[in-house]
């Protein structure tokens, strides 16, 4: 379902995340983007890195009526 005049979508995504989410407060920046764009969120799936150089890996289903443009580009990859 799509709302013109409001530009929102009913609908859900699969969200992927790498790299260090935990240590860099990566996972807590996306979780605000995905509700200040309107959505709600679970997590499908979380694989942990256990040393300091290892990466963690998410899957987060995003779904509700939210602006989908907003979650796409506030996602977008701005880390090293």
């Amino acid at each position: 379902m799509y709302s013109k005049a409001e530009n929102l979508f009913t609908l859900c995504l699969q969200v992927s995340l790498d790299g260090h989410l935990f240590d860099h407060l990566l996972i807590n920046e996306a979780l605000d983007v995905i509700e200040n764009a309107g959505g709600q969120f679970r997590l499908a799936a979380c694989e942990l890195g256990q040393t300091v150089d290892s990466t963690s890996h998410a899957e987060l289903e995003v779904y509700g009526q939210f602006h989908v443009d907003r979650v796409i580009f506030g996602m977008h990859p701005t880390y090293n």
